[in-house]
């Protein structure tokens, strides 16, 4: 999974990033195409490029470019979050999304657990742990 902000200086990162991972390194070493997914982060109406042309791009310049495993948009409250010790994903709705989105992709079978869960049991099936 490679996350990225949706600019130019990403788009050329991920460019060499995904040319490493796919050619550079050594044949045992290479990831297979299907492995590879996209996240963009910190996305908003006035990021450089829409997720569209984002892949667009990537696309035009490798032949291909990996799905986009999930859309986490731009949200000021997450940096707040984060210094007070509270979960960002608790704050807000959108950003919430994003990052179901990406565990949804990672491990497909934790949406249904969420679905039944009895309210003793985590999302992983583990206890609830408790921080204060």
């Amino acid at each position: 999974m490679i996350v990225a902000r949706p600019t130019l200086s990403d788009l050329t990162a991920i460019r060499h990033t995904l040319t490493l991972l796919l050619t550079g390194l050594k044949s045992e070493k290479r990831l297979a195409r299907d492995s590879i997914y996209l996240v963009l982060n910190q996305t908003s109406d006035r990021s450089s490029f829409t997720p569209r042309l984002f892949q667009e791009e990537l696309s035009k310049s490798l032949g291909w470019a990996p799905p986009i495993a999930a859309i986490v948009p731009f949200d000021p409250g997450v940096p707040q979050a984060q210094d007070d010790g509270l979960m960002p994903v608790t704050r807000g709705d959108e950003f919430a999304k994003g990052i179901r989105a990406i565990i949804n992709t990672l491990f497909p079978l934790v949406e249904n657990n969420l679905a039944r869960a009895d309210g003793k049991k985590g999302i992983l099936r583990l206890p609830k742990i408790r921080f204060t």
